[in-house]
């Protein structure tokens, strides 16, 4: 009886440690995405964690916390003060060189003096899993024809093709104040209406949800957007 009663008390506070653990791990991730929240107080809070377990265990968060820390202290350095950025910088530079245009921006004037030099194919760029070509977020086939797919980008926007993939054209979502398109919807009735998701990669905001009505030669901004839900409220 006693040796079971010892298992059962080692079991529970097993329990409230991995318990505590866990809730402790989600807390500095929860911090990571409140700006409200001082850079330095985030990392002092992730470091207490990271010292209670092995981070170089595969999934300890660690290298994506690190990179997240490389990534934005030049930002905040050195009050830590992550207020001090405007969440909306994008945008307000996109519309304050929009206001400096006498005409809309024009894909010719995106692309002039570019040219294509790879790599052109994705075999062993890397080394690993990544093949290193760019990051595929969502794709749509037209039912009614499949010479017609649209791809998304996280960071690159909606590219589309009308002949089953040999050529990609990209859409008007390069003159848009994000690059990124997490997500796209499409009217199966209509190839050319649809309806994309417009982000920066990887800083929790979103621009909302913007609505081509010519297959992705132009885009508008639909009412779910940051003005109307809130920055930061759209998923």
């Amino acid at each position: 009886m006693k040796l079971k009663q010892i298992f059962k008390t080692i079991l529970l506070f097993t329990f409230i440690f991995l318990f505590q653990q866990t809730a402790y791990s989600q807390e500095y991730k929860d911090m990571m995405k409140n700006n409200t929240i001082n850079f330095y107080d985030v990392v002092d809070e992730a470091e207490s964690y990271f010292k209670t377990i092995d981070i170089y265990a595969k999934g300890s968060g660690y290298k994506n916390f690190m990179r997240w820390v490389n990534s934005n202290e030049y930002k905040y350095y050195p009050s830590g003060d992550r207020l001090s950025i405007e969440p909306e910088f994008a945008i307000k530079a996109y519309q304050k060189n929009i206001s400096n245009k006498s005409t809309q921006l024009k894909k010719s004037n995106m692309l002039g003096g570019w040219r294509e030099i790879g790599p052109f194919s994705i075999d062993n760029i890397t080394g690993h899993y990544a093949a290193g070509m760019g990051r595929i977020e969502d794709f749509y086939v037209d039912p009614n024809n499949s010479q017609n797919i649209y791809i998304c980008s996280r960071s690159g926007g909606l590219w589309k093709t009308e002949n089953e993939g040999s050529t990609w054209a990209i859409t008007g979502t390069e003159i848009l104040q994000a690059s990124g398109v997490n997500s796209i919807a499409v009217d199966p009735l209509n190839f050319n209406h649809v309806y994309v998701a417009l982000q920066n990669a990887n800083n929790y905001y979103s621009f909302g949800l913007y609505e081509s009505l010519d297959g992705g030669k132009s885009f508008n901004e639909t009412g779910f957007n940051p003005t109307n839900l809130g920055l930061g409220g759209l998923g």
